[in-house]
């Protein structure tokens, strides 16, 4: 089995930076909040066996959803060019996923100047 994450130490501090088995992509480093190795060592499993809290909603999402929702986003900020087509498809999906949804606060509708701002940029160089 390959490496699931690497602790490491930072101000007394205890991180981790979990991987995705599949991409090999790294979630952003997280604070265990533990000065000691073993107790940082059992936050880090909690987290592979019950998933991590979502900043926002402090709710818990499945590892796999935060890998699959990291994996999309690297994408996105790694393609070679986005023309505005290109963007128009990627707000396109995000409305229907977020209607499909059935939560009214979370429709990108309400969001109409992050639209107006990704639809009127010139393509990304």
């Amino acid at each position: 089995m390959s490496r699931r994450y690497y602790l490491y130490l930072r101000s007394g501090v205890f991180h981790a930076k979990l991987i995705d088995p599949k991409s090999g992509i790294f979630l952003n480093a997280r604070s265990t909040g533990k000065r000691d190795k073993d107790e940082a060592l059992r936050v880090v499993a909690e987290w592979l066996n019950d998933g991590l809290e979502d900043t926002a909603g402090g709710r818990k999402k499945q590892i796999a959803s935060v890998f699959s929702v990291e994996a999309l986003v690297a994408a996105i900020r790694t393609a070679p060019k986005l023309d505005t087509a290109d963007v128009k498809k990627i707000l396109a999906a995000l409305e229907e996923r977020s209607c499909s949804q059935k939560n009214p606060n979370s429709s990108l509708s309400s969001c109409k100047p992050l639209r107006r701002g990704w639809a009127c940029r010139s393509p990304c160089p």
